[in-house]
């Protein structure tokens, strides 16, 4: 028999945990996040939209906030964005935005939390996916953050800090992004 064996047939070595397949539909999601994002529930008054920067991706997310306010009307919606961006996003009614001074250090983050705070969001939906949109979402206490695709983040780690995750997006663009979260959360397809 080949060499180092015991005799008999060869046996197919079993896969260390760490080179394991992954079973089909588990792949964009960390342990301990549902696979299939149930809806938010119907009461949930206040959502927060997460898109810091980026001007054009600023812009690309603006189809996200009128087809949320379609589907719930009665609902608040707030917006996480940066300081210099926010004139961008003042003509909106019924936004609330809360400015992030991205130079502003520690100071900034406690400013983040406590305005977010004070504002008490049901859920945020993230769809800038990187580790800076991940921690906003965390630090405005919400008890439930959605967030792209595990393979749609900047940084997949950071997917850790959501506690739902949407379905791949049809494509690489913001837009198609944007729509994933917003079908997560709403539980039906989104046209943005």
């Amino acid at each position: 028999g080949p060499s180092g064996s015991r005799g008999g047939a060869a046996r197919p070595r079993s896969l260390s945990p760490r080179c394991r397949r992954t079973p089909p539909g588990r792949g964009p999601y960390p342990r301990g996040v549902p696979r299939t994002p149930p809806a938010l529930p119907a009461d949930a008054e206040r959502l927060l939209v997460v898109r810091l920067s980026h001007l054009g991706d600023v812009v690309c997310a603006l189809p996200l906030v009128h087809a949320l306010r379609r589907a719930r009307p009665a609902c608040r919606l707030g917006w996480i964005v940066q300081r210099e961006f926010a004139p961008l996003l003042e003509v909106l009614e019924g936004v609330e935005l809360f400015c992030f001074d991205r130079q502003g250090g520690a100071r900034a983050w406690r400013d983040l939390r406590t305005a977010l705070r004070a504002w008490r969001p049901d859920a945020t939906l993230d769809v800038q996916g990187n580790a800076k949109s991940a921690a906003a979402a965390w630090v405005s206490g919400a008890p439930r953050r959605l967030g792209p695709a595990r393979a749609e983040w900047q940084e997949p780690w950071a997917a850790m800090g959501a506690t739902q995750l949407a379905q791949p997006s049809a494509g690489p663009h913001v837009v198609q992004r944007a729509a994933a979260v917003a079908e997560a959360a709403l539980g039906k397809p989104v046209e943005l």
